[in-house]
């Protein structure tokens, strides 16, 4: 039961220089960085506005790959090669994708809707896999690149495939329809996304239903079809709609607040039915009711599939890492058992280890669908490609699969959990990363928690999926031709430099940027190659910087006769970064000093000016344009001045998060991004926050009216009140000003004031008017709907300043949604 994939169904191509034997192949790649089975994998060379797959043949080829999907032949000739010559590559990946969708009749469930697609994927296939094997789209990969790349791991094992569907302006759906071709259509939701690629919502709504033309089930919540009856006249399929307040093939009768439960009671058909919900906000029971009515109208028992929505409490639906003793890195990914979780995995162990040996503890597989032996063999093909210094199998299937890959001596077998638990030593570990993935039903659980290092709750949550998608956008705002420098100084604004500096040099930026020199040799000593600025250089970190290929900011003649007076005859020419002061007044080369400048470079030949830039002081806020202009202005000057005086010209950059959206004409060569990375600078609507600080409550206990609440009883309860402990204080960051009310948490989606003084590691909250609170219930202090600028403002600062003051005690989680 191999899943082959056929380059027959691309049409219009030639083969150079000759048709290959090999015409079927194992795995499709648009992405030379993330390789599994190379040498039977199928190469897309994709164009985009800022990227050209051309450029990483020679990348791929290296890592075994010899067949490629090209719109041009490359200069450089690479033997054993072959290419397939067509007039569009992209159209050529989507092509082959239709032709393989069209080979299984099984049927395929196409989701589309403004928000809650993944959550509805997810959601319908934690319901549905104890039924039967179910393919689904990997994480969100809804686009005209993800939808063929979903569609190429379907395999004749499946019986059920659950895809996404994702556009942004009018005409992108016809071609995903064209490729998913979905008997049963899904609708989520329609709201404000990508309001701004179309006239008006409906029109937005009339391009969704292009992917349901041909399904024969469109499955809907009755207030959108009510909105907009006409759109959906022209579908030929039948309409199954659910409501919560009238009468519909799936109608809600009643709910139930049960502490942090929803007891929804419905009625599908007139057959009354209840699901627990462990979700009480309105989108969630939206994506519920999606999810029962589909479950049910695909014919799934009415009691097994209402019992199963108790499970979505624990379901967790990212790959996350945290730091480990002894300089490990655990990455933790219980999430699903199937085999593209599998490669997903290891896809991401390969993009953090660094320079650590790599772990990787598997737990049987059990969504696959796949007969033990052909499972192990998938398994093993995605082992053979990546270097593994350890491996404990878990599980009935570790036998087979240790002696599939030759009995080897970093191999070894435990039955159990319990059985591993009791044979390892966690302090032997060191310097590794370790991957943890299998099936929910093994526990893992308890074996990251034996290997995680921090015991305190608190943790800042960094979300890399959204990271990456916020360097995206604004790479999107920028001409082709312009590179981006990241800012990761101050531990990456307390997030952490090295971990952020891996998926950076991921997303192919192009430099990065810190503070001073430490920080740079610590990427270099975590494996980061790329360039990297520091910003604030002085005579005793020389030595590091020529070490570590660092290249430093100049902003005085002193500082630049220092580093040239260190620099011998025979150490390397360095790149070096010259800063102009055009207003902030802060450092940098004043008009006045150019033509010493210019007369100390002239007459050397230890450095070479790889860039020239400055700081603009305000570019966020509208009263201060003029200034702006009035910076740019002085910085052309200078920067013109010294271009004529070196006879080449460096890059120039003076723009940063802000600075981007609201200069675009100001962009040179290079912009600096910082904390609008994580989704703070809210410079465009389609930015995500990326960063969440949470904890937990420790104790919950009454104050009568006259009692106080901690150090200097300055929390006095004027009436009898219910006050939490929190795990949190000012030296994990939650600085004394957030205390006496002048903050909230927010606790089960309910605001909680601060009470009395803010403790060194603890804090008190009145949850005296929130329902059914508990000892361990999460607190959250900032995410993606609570923004971050309710805690700067009690603290009467910015958000800069919030992030940079979380103490290393607070454990980072990193994770992939």
């Amino acid at each position: 039961m191999e899943r082959l994939l056929d380059s027959g169904h691309i049409s219009g191509g030639r083969w150079v220089p000759s048709v290959p034997e090999k015409l079927i192949f194992s795995r499709i790649s648009t992405d030379s960085r993330a390789l599994f089975q190379p040498a039977t994998t199928l190469f897309f060379c994709l164009r985009g506005p800022r990227h050209d797959g051309h450029q990483y043949i020679q990348e791929a080829w290296e890592k075994g790959v010899r067949y490629f999907v090209v719109d041009c032949l490359p200069a450089q000739e690479l033997v054993n090669t072959f290419y397939l010559l067509v007039e569009d590559t992209q159209i050529a990946l989507q092509d082959m994708a239709r032709g393989h969708r069209d080979l299984f009749s099984y049927p395929v469930v196409g989701i589309t809707g403004s928000n809650g697609k993944t959550i509805v994927k997810e959601w319908l296939y934690s319901i549905l896999k104890d039924d039967e094997a179910i393919i689904r789209s990997p994480r969100s990969f809804n686009s005209q690149i993800g939808v063929p790349l979903s569609l190429s791991m379907i395999g004749p094992e499946h019986r059920l495939a659950l895809i996404e569907a994702g556009i942004s302006r009018p005409g992108e759906m016809d071609r995903l329809e064209l490729m998913i071709h979905p008997e049963i259509g899904v609708l989520t939701s329609l709201g404000s996304a990508h309001d701004e690629g179309f006239p008006n919502r409906e029109s937005k709504l009339r391009e969704k239903l292009i992917l349901f033309r041909n399904s024969h089930t469109i499955i809907a919540p009755d207030v959108i079809v009510d909105q907009f009856p006409t759109a959906f006249y022209a579908l030929k399929g039948r309409l199954v709609t659910w409501s919560l307040t009238k009468q519909a093939d799936l109608q809600v009768i009643q709910i139930k607040e049960k502490g942090q439960i929803l007891e929804v009671h419905f009625l599908y058909h007139d057959q009354p039915g209840t699901i627990y919900l462990p979700h009480q906000d309105e989108a969630s029971l939206a994506n519920a009711m999606t999810c029962l009515l589909t479950a049910l109208d695909l014919g799934k028992p009415m009691q097994s599939i209402c019992d199963r929505f108790r499970t979505l409490s624990g379901l967790s639906m990212r790959l996350e890492s945290r730091e480990g003793w002894n300089g490990n890195l655990i990455i933790n990914d219980y999430y699903n058992a199937d085999l593209e979780g599998v490669r997903i995995a290891l896809s991401f162990l390969q993009q953090r280890q660094g320079k650590r040996s790599t772990w990787i503890i598997l737990s049987d597989l059990d969504d696959t669908g796949l007969q033990t032996l052909e499972l192990v063999q998938r398994i093993v093909d995605l082992l053979k490609d990546i270097r593994i210094d350890r491996l404990s199998c878990i599980g009935t299937q570790g036998p087979t699969l240790i002696q599939e890959l030759g009995n080897p001596p970093y191999a070894h077998w435990y039955p159990d959990v319990h059985t591993f638990l009791m044979n390892i030593d966690v302090q032997s570990v060191r310097d590794t990363a370790v991957l943890i993935k299998g099936a929910r039903r093994f526990a893992l659980e308890e074996v990251s928690r034996k290997l995680t290092r921090f015991a305190h709750r608190t943790r800042l949550e960094i979300n890399l999926t959204a990271l990456a998608h916020n360097v995206k956008i604004y790479a999107q705002m920028l001409r082709p031709e312009t590179r981006i420098m990241v800012m990761v100084k101050a531990s990456a604004y307390g997030s952490g430099s090295a971990d952020i500096a891996r998926l950076l040099d991921f997303q192919r930026v192009h430099y990065l940027g810190v503070a001073y020199s430490d920080e740079g040799v610590e990427l270099r000593e975590a494996g980061i190659h790329l360039p990297i600025m520091v910003m604030n250089p002085d005579e005793s970190s020389f030595a590091n910087i020529v070490k570590h290929r660092l290249e430093p900011e100049i902003h005085s003649i002193n500082q630049l006769r220092e580093i040239i007076a260190f620099l011998s005859p025979v150490d390397p020419v360095i790149p070096i970064h010259i800063k102009i002061e055009s207003g902030m007044h802060r450092l940098g080369f004043d008009e006045s000093d150019l033509a010493e400048l210019i007369t100390i470079l002239s007459d050397q030949g230890q450095v070479y000016v790889a860039s020239c830039f400055s700081h603009l002081a305000a570019s966020e806020d509208p009263r201060q344009d003029e200034f702006t202009r009035h910076q740019v202005a002085r910085f052309m000057a200078c920067s013109e001045s010294l271009i004529q005086a070196l006879g080449y010209r460096p890059m120039l950059h003076i723009l940063n998060s802000a600075g981007i959206s609201r200069f675009p004409e100001y962009q040179f060569d290079m912009v600096r991004l910082g904390i609008g990375i994580y989704g703070l600078g809210e410079t465009s609507t389609d930015i995500q926050p990326a960063l969440a600080l949470r904890t937990h409550i420790y104790r919950i206990h009454e104050v009568p009216a006259g009692d106080s609440v901690g150090y200097g009883r300055k929390g006095v309860a004027a009436t009898n009140r219910k006050i939490a402990t929190l795990g949190i204080g000012y030296a994990d960051g939650l600085l004394r000003l957030a205390g006496e009310g002048r903050f909230c948490v927010r606790i089960n989606d309910h605001l909680a004031p601060t009470v009395g003084a803010i403790c060194m590691d603890m804090c008190m909250v009145d949850v005296t008017a929130i329902p059914q609170v508990t000892v361990g219930d999460e607190v959250t202090l900032f995410d993606e709907t609570y923004s971050i600028r309710h805690l700067a403002d009690s603290l009467k600062t910015i958000s800069y300043e919030v992030l940079t003051n979380i103490s290393t005690r607070v454990n980072r989680i990193y994770f992939h949604e």
